[in-house]
């Protein structure tokens, strides 16, 4: 076979991108310009490019820790009633069940200032199981056994994907959201010790005091962009659009979910979506 067919039956793959900041004012159509070949910017994981027009490109990319930290202040909402209290309780009486934690003290200060709280002082109640009576009482356990770290892990969210042919152009309009949802943005604040009130302003701080570069991290929005993608005779493009997300989450040192053998915390972990695209245009000879 001539190396001129050869070339021919291969695919000739030319990805041309842009990295836009996107407002919501905007109204000019956004389309893929040469960059020379630069590709992504840096501290971002790789962007899924077709092999073939027909491939269908995953949901997401693949996850980038992009830094790790040491917690500064760790308050975590228990989810249950340490497994050690039910048992000191379960030995003051026969009869003596459902010792649980306060429903307003199920959030405790575990990390304060990077210093581990030890003892922690934890109130609960108990009640015997033939009588409607609450026995309040207060434990002192051990601290946890090690200081968590947050991580902040960067992935590429696909907004849409779509397959233009000569002679037609694409141009349409999608939404998508920026931010991250309220109620998992307070109860992470909480986690990080930071107040529910303006708690994007103050996670932000947080998180850009831990890691040291500016991070923001604000209420979900709803964003409307249009997009636009000439076609080229004798190509099939491939025109992705894909929206850089920042994920943070609470880890044990080997980076697996935070876990602790006393105490049993609810950890939620943050997805925020920036408003940060990278719009991917794969080519294809025909």
């Amino acid at each position: 076979m001539r190396p001129s067919t050869l070339l021919h039956r291969r695919l000739l793959v030319m990805v041309l991108t842009l990295f836009v900041l996107v407002s919501c004012s905007e109204d000019t159509p956004l389309e893929p310009v040469d960059d020379n070949g630069e590709g992504p910017p840096p501290n971002t994981p790789a962007i899924p490019l077709p092999s073939s027009p027909g491939d269908i490109l995953p949901e997401r990319s693949d996850s980038l820790i992009v830094s790790e930290a040491l917690i500064h202040n760790f308050s975590p909402t228990l989810a249950s009633c340490p497994d050690s209290i039910v048992t000191l309780v379960s030995k003051l009486g026969l009869g003596l069940i459902n010792a649980e934690i306060r429903p307003v003290d199920r959030r405790f200060d575990l990390v304060v200032d990077g210093i581990v709280i030890d003892p922690v002082a934890v109130p609960c109640r108990a009640r015997y199981s033939d009588i409607p009576i609450w026995f309040d009482m207060t434990y002192n356990l051990p601290g946890v056994e090690e200081i968590p770290t947050v991580q902040c892990v960067r992935y590429w969210r696909k907004i849409f994907s779509t397959v233009v042919q000569h002679p037609f152009n694409y141009t349409e309009s999608h939404t998508y959201t920026e931010g991250t949802s309220e109620t998992t943005g307070e109860s992470f604040s909480y986690t990080l010790g930071v107040s529910a009130g303006l708690w994007g302003i103050g996670l932000s701080a947080e998180l850009t005091r831990t890691f040291s570069h500016s991070i923001t991290v604000s209420s979900e929005t709803s964003v409307t962009k249009e997009y636009f993608c000439p076609s080229a005779s004798g190509k099939t493009i491939v025109f992705t659009a894909w929206q850089l997300v920042e994920g943070f989450r609470i880890c044990n040192a080997d980076t697996t979910v935070y876990t602790d053998p006393e105490f049993d915390p609810v950890i939620p972990l943050i997805d925020n979506a920036t408003n940060n695209l990278y719009l991917s245009t794969v080519v294809f000879t025909n």
